[in-house]
């Protein structure tokens, strides 16, 4: 999944982990990572300003 901030501009990668209650989310041309559980991800993606670029 695909992920941009509209305040920022930044456009970010999302890779769910191998137990599947763990994501990574990697801002794109950078090494920057996140992590986060599934309830820290849930509520990211209701913030305003994260829109989902592409599903996967």
């Amino acid at each position: 999944m695909k992920l941009f901030n509209t305040l920022t501009g930044e456009h970010f990668l999302v890779l769910r982990m191998a137990n599947q209650y763990e994501y990574v989310i990697k801002e794109i041309g950078t090494r920057n990572k996140l992590r986060m559980n599934h309830e820290q991800f849930a509520a990211y993606l209701r913030k305003a300003e994260i829109k989902v670029e592409e599903e996967v």
